[in-house]
């Protein structure tokens, strides 16, 4: 019976390594209607970067799947499929990855093309953002770098939204003389004197407000440093106690106490080898409590087992763990 049991947690290990790392993006479709959010079926929503899609269901939620090279806190755009209509928010349809790809939802607001909410300020600044941000991307040597062409980029962009040039101009104006008379904001300074082709001008207000920031940056790293050290500190004593108390209660067989400390003590796992460790150790509680009960907890226990050592079989220390084990 053992033996049993054993070959059937290898034997499940190895069949769920194979696309048990899928990773999806999930998200919800929502327009505004008299400042009511209203989710929208029926939309399929792209990511731009490999083509992957899905449809909105009736509450508009939609999953897309998210190739595995991408991973949390980069940044990826989608867009949608449905005429007359495109994103409003996140602008340009950009977001961060979420860390929580199963908790954390993508929310994206969707408005006709036309709606005036498109010539806000923070769409305005992201238009003249990514205007800075294609210059010199193209570079050949030996042949004189292509001058941006400012009235062609606003026309086209307007085209996109569906406005006149003449009504993006007026709202570019009204956004530049609101700018310059706060003085306040030098990254926006910055953005309408290029706008107004003050290019000199617009160098110096981005240069003076990237040294304000570098300074802002030294004194917030130090505090960062200094809370790193503590928290690492604290980390370790918390590892160590866990680590102590499971080794304690296993070495008296109070297997579910020693599982429960290593349970603890892997919420804080901070390198491989200490995770890697960490696992093996919850590994062998759940195959001891597995062999030890003949009762009503047996698949709980065996489910508890595969898990464990399926999780460190396709781990990217598993030559480690082959090695130890």
């Amino acid at each position: 019976m053992i033996r049993f049991y054993i070959y059937l947690i290898l034997f499940y290990s190895f069949i769920n390594i194979n696309g048990q790392n899928q990773k999806w993006v999930k998200g919800r479709v929502l327009t505004v209607v008299n400042n009511v959010k209203i989710p929208i079926k029926n939309i399929i929503v792209v990511i731009n970067e490999t083509g992957d899609k899905d449809k909105t269901d009736d509450n508009g939620n939609f999953r897309v799947k998210l190739k595995e090279s991408y991973f949390a806190g980069e940044k990826i755009s989608v867009s949608i499929e449905k005429e007359n209509w495109t994103i409003h928010y996140p602008l340009n349809g950009e977001f961060y990855i979420p860390n929580n790809l199963e908790k954390e939802l993508v929310k994206i607001q969707i408005l006709p093309i036309g709606s005036k909410l498109f010539l806000s300020n923070d769409h305005l600044e992201k238009l003249f953002e990514n205007l800075i941000k294609n210059i010199n991307n193209k570079y050949i040597i030996n042949k004189h770098p292509k001058k941006i062409d400012l009235p062609k980029r606003i026309q086209d962009w307007a085209k996109i939204y569906g406005f006149t040039v003449d009504e993006v101009k007026y709202k570019v104006s009204e956004w530049i003389e609101n700018v310059e008379s706060q003085k306040e904001d030098g990254y926006k300074l910055g953005l309408a004197a290029f706008v107004k082709k003050e290019y000199e001008k617009a160098g110096k207000f981005f240069n003076k407000t990237a040294k304000e920031k570098e300074t802002k940056l030294i004194s917030v790293n130090n505090e960062i440093n200094l809370l790193n050290k503590k928290q690492k500190k604290l980390i370790n004593e918390i590892i160590k106690n866990c680590q102590n108390e499971g080794n304690s209660f296993f070495e008296i067989s109070k297997y579910k106490l020693a599982a429960k400390a290593y349970e603890n003590a892997l919420k804080y796992a901070n390198t491989s080898k200490l995770w890697s460790d960490l696992m093996l150790k919850k590994s062998s509680v759940y195959t001891e409590l597995l062999l030890r009960d003949n009762g009503p907890f047996v698949l709980k226990y065996l489910r508890l087992a595969i898990e464990s050592y399926d999780s460190l079989l396709t781990s990217s220390n598993s030559k480690y763990i082959k090695k130890q084990y």
